[in-house]
């Protein structure tokens, strides 16, 4: 007969492995603020993590970031942040030039080094880029519709967070439905 020490050893371990690789919920999300170009995600009670995302935005600065998705697998952490600020101004230095550009960024980060990333913007004032609603998740897809006022065309972002390393999907909205 086996022992029920080992028993419920061998139910915590399977228990580690399923959670390692699950999405965390909206409780065990961390905090994110903004300065500049950066970003600093902190836990409660843990040490603060800064990151410049400088290159992967084209607001003058950040007002809001929010994390949307952030989850473990082994020991890389992937976070799936909206982030929005308002729009540089133009070259000629036109001051009637005022905007938001708002952000989807995926974050791959090992030990707080950013290891891939990827960035989609689906609000601007300069490629005429307009949300359509809310982002939704359903199924454990996260999903942020917008459409391009230039190409009169709605596209779709998607966020499979049962398949983080896939990154964010672009899809026009009609191939979708």
């Amino acid at each position: 007969m086996k022992s029920p020490g080992i028993i419920i050893l061998a139910g915590l371990a399977l228990c580690a492995l399923f959670l390692e690789a699950t999405p965390a919920n909206g409780d065990d999300l961390p905090h994110v603020r903004c300065d500049g170009h950066r970003l600093t995600f902190g836990w409660h009670g843990g040490s603060p993590h800064r990151l410049d995302i400088s290159n992967l935005i084209r607001a003058e600065t950040l007002d809001t970031a929010h994390v949307l998705a952030a989850q473990r697998t082994g020991d890389v952490d992937y976070f799936l942040v909206t982030v929005s600020g308002p729009s540089r101004t133009s070259v000629a230095g036109d001051s009637n030039s005022s905007g938001t550009e708002t952000n989807l960024i995926w974050l791959k980060l090992r030990s707080w080094k950013l290891l891939d990333a990827q960035s989609m913007p689906y609000q601007s004032f300069w490629n005429s880029l307009e949300p359509i609603g809310d982002y939704h998740l359903k199924g454990g897809v996260l999903t942020i519709r917008y459409t391009n006022k230039r190409e009169n065309t709605d596209y779709v972002l998607r966020y499979d967070l049962a398949r983080p390393d896939e990154k964010i999907a672009l899809q026009r909205a009609g191939d979708v439905e």
